[in-house]
């Protein structure tokens, strides 16, 4: 028999760096120790089209305390997943392959990569639904700092996937420029989100049965809507809430000042300059969804593209 092997897999998205490790044994993989970094990687990206040094120098700090928790749990095999703001970055290549040399110093079997919109779509349903117990087919909706993907389908079988440029940070640098923000940016938002999702239906969606949201914007705003004290490890997965409540929060969130929503429990600091615009595109995804799935609310899933990722790593 095989000797269960340490793995991890790392997401760098466009605000938040995060790490799954994980021992990959003859059941399966059992998750072991995760964290988020909030690092703004995808800072001012949408204007120039290009990674700023700062958001590139603490991104490669967070990875280096990653590399070294790799180290303590014996990782030998690790997989980086680069997304929206990678793939927008002109020296995206100059950051991966920094990033590459951090990974291979403590796991000589590791790469690093960006992926396509809908590779990320694909990942986030396989961490997603994987032992998900919910009437398929399934919906996984990942709202992210630099875009915002759907996917659906049934068990493996993915039918329809999209990445759409709607994350919270790219709205944000985008649309707001007040404190609070004004009625005319959050509409400016959601009007940009519903012209996205009607120019770009993903097939499938009108046969979704269920809806399940995952990430930080997600878990963040459902830790808001039921007024948790922190937003704790596996808190929230396998909770519902309902898109009313997800449109009750967004304007929850979008009426705070950046001092308001920084003070709340579950806010991470790097966090509360975004999550009204991320709490608007998952409101609209939701109320998309509901209008044509009949589907009116979300499973709150931990379980995302982390573990889609890890998964590909397996024989």
């Amino acid at each position: 028999m095989l000797e269960p092997q340490r793995i991890a897999a790392v997401d760098c998205g466009t605000n938040s760096l995060r790490l799954l490790i994980g021992e990959a044994g003859p059941g399966g993989v059992r998750a072991l120790r995760r964290e988020t970094r909030i690092v703004g990687l995808g800072e001012g990206v949408d204007q120039t089209g290009r990674f700023c040094a700062e958001a590139m120098q603490r991104t490669l700090a967070a990875l280096t305390e990653y590399a070294e928790l790799m180290r303590h749990w014996g990782v030998r095999r690790a997989v980086m997943v680069a997304t929206s703001a990678s793939r927008d970055a002109r020296n995206a290549e100059e950051f991966l392959g920094r990033a590459r040399a951090v990974l291979a110093a403590v796991a000589p079997d590791s790469h690093a990569r960006v992926i396509s919109g809908q590779e990320e779509a694909r990942l986030s349903f396989t961490g997603a639904t994987a032992g998900l117990a919910a009437a398929p087919p399934q919906v996984v909706v990942d709202v992210g700092g630099g875009s915002t993907e759907l996917a659906i389908g049934t068990g493996s079988d993915v039918m329809g996937t999209v990445s759409l440029d709607m994350g919270c940070v790219r709205l944000t640098e985008r649309f707001v420029r007040d404190d609070p923000p004004l009625r005319t940016e959050i509409d400016q938002v959601r009007a940009y989100v519903r012209g996205l999702l009607r120019a770009e239906e993903p097939a499938g969606v009108r046969e979704a049965r269920t809806a399940v949201a995952v990430a930080g914007t997600a878990l963040t705003v459902a830790a808001v809507a039921f007024d948790h004290a922190a937003l704790e490890p596996g808190l929230l997965s396998g909770s519902r809430l309902s898109v009313s409540q997800v449109v009750a929060t967004a304007e929850l969130l979008g009426a705070m000042t950046l001092a308001e929503r920084s003070a709340l429990g579950p806010m991470d600091s790097g966090r509360a300059p975004v999550i009204a615009a991320g709490a608007w595109i998952l409101a609209e995804v939701g109320l998309y969804v509901q209008e044509r799935a009949g589907v009116g609310e979300f499973v709150l899933r931990e379980e995302d593209i982390l573990d889609g990722a890890l998964a590909s790593l397996l024989p």
